[in-house]
């Protein structure tokens, strides 16, 4: 019974990420292949520490500008 409870609560997370990362493809001009890279990077165990390393250079190349 936990199982099904954490593996809904685990896929609801997943499409919410999902939903997210398109919005912020959207919003910040970002092209297919970055998204791309940030979804692969997700699937891997510890995968998000690189893509908050990618999205804060990111965010302040931008806010450089």
């Amino acid at each position: 019974m936990a199982t099904k409870i954490v593996g809904l609560i685990h896929g609801i997370l997943v499409i919410l990420f999902l939903l997210t990362l398109y919005d912020l493809k959207k919003k910040v001009s970002m092209n297919s292949k970055e998204a791309l890279h940030y979804f692969i990077l997700s699937l891997i165990p510890f995968g998000s520490f690189k893509n908050d390393t990618f999205l804060r250079k990111r965010y302040l190349q931008e806010e450089d500008k």
